[in-house]
C-alpha cells in the first residue's frame, strides 16, 4: 500500500517536471529573442561599418581589420567575428526551440552547452501547466515511460519473481 502511494508519487512529480519542458523552452525562447535581437542591433552597425568605409561586407571589413598590425584592432576584429558566430548560433538555436517537438526541446534544454543561459532564464521561471495538447500528451508519455522503468528497476517483488523464472 505504502509501495503503491510512493509510486504516484513519483509518477505525479515526473508529470509535473515533464509538464515543464514546453512552459520552459517558451521562456527560453523569449530569452534568446531578445538577445538575438541586441546582436541584430551589433550586427547592423558592422554592416553600416563596412558599408561607410567601402567594403563589400562585413566579411571584408574583419579580414582587412584582422590584418592590421596595431593588436587592439585586431582584438576588436576577432571580437566582430565572435559576435558574428554567436548572432548565427542563436538564429539557430530560436529555429530549434520555434520548430522542435518536445524531446527535440528538452534535449536542446539538457545539453551542457546550455546551462548558463538556463541558469539565467531559471531565475525568472514561474512553473505552469502548458494550454497546448500534444505537449500535455508527450509530457504524460514521457513520465508514464519513466515510472515504469524506475518500477523495473527498484520494485522487489518484480525482481524476485525475475530471478526465480531464470534459475527454474
Amino acid at each position: 500500500m505504502i509501495s503503491a502511494a510512493v509510486e504516484r508519487l513519483i509518477f505525479g512529480i515526473l508529470l509535473l517536471a515533464c509538464l515543464q519542458v514546453p512552459i520552459l523552452s517558451e521562456h527560453y525562447l523569449q530569452y534568446l529573442s531578445g538577445y538575438y535581437a541586441a546582436t541584430q542591433t551589433q550586427v547592423k552597425r558592422f554592416e553600416a561599418l563596412a558599408a561607410e568605409n567601402n567594403y563589400p561586407s562585413v566579411e571584408a571589413l574583419i579580414v582587412a581589420l584582422e590584418r592590421n598590425t596595431e593588436a587592439v584592432v585586431r582584438n576588436d576584429a576577432a571580437d566582430k567575428r565572435r559576435l558574428l558566430a554567436e548572432h548565427a548560433a542563436i538564429a539557430a538555436d530560436i529555429e530549434r526551440l520555434k520548430n522542435g517537438h518536445y524531446f527535440n526541446r528538452l534535449v536542446f534544454l539538457a545539453s551542457p552547452s546550455q546551462y548558463d543561459r538556463l541558469a539565467d532564464v531559471l531565475k525568472n521561471f514561474r512553473p505552469g501547466i502548458p494550454i497546448n495538447v500534444t505537449d500535455v500528451a508527450l509530457a504524460a508519455g514521457v513520465a508514464l515511460s519513466i515510472s515504469l522503468l524506475l518500477y523495473q528497476l527498484f520494485h522487489p517483488r518484480h525482481r524476485k519473481a525475475g530471478r526465480q523464472s531464470v534459475s527454474d
